[in-house]
């Protein structure tokens, strides 16, 4: 049996583009997934999270502790709290409302 003969089709055929030319939807800036990216203007309504080692630097407590506390190892003093809180622009209140015992 004969092979099947190439498709003329024009709808078949992938041409590539010239060298140097390609852009990805991906990493092409007009198709990028996060809008500051692409809007310099984009303020987001939130604020990132700090990692361990940002509230540690502006609470003077050790990073591992702070994951402790986080992994419930360890237990806050209320000085503790107060310093987070002060660290995160929040009362003390606000890091503990919804918390059940």
């Amino acid at each position: 049996m004969a092979p099947p003969k190439p498709s003329t089709d024009a709808s078949n055929t992938y041409a590539a583009p010239p060298s140097g030319s390609v852009t990805s939807p991906t990493t092409s800036p007009e198709h990028s997934s996060k809008p500051e990216d692409s809007d310099p203007n984009y303020t987001p309504n939130y604020e990132e999270p700090l990692s361990q080692e940002k509230l540690a630097e502006r609470t003077t407590l050790h990073w591992s502790y702070i994951g402790q506390v986080e992994r419930g190892q360890r237990n806050l003093s209320l000085h503790s709290i107060l310093r987070i809180a002060h660290a995160q622009d929040t009362d003390a209140g606000g890091l503990v409302s919804g918390l059940e015992v």
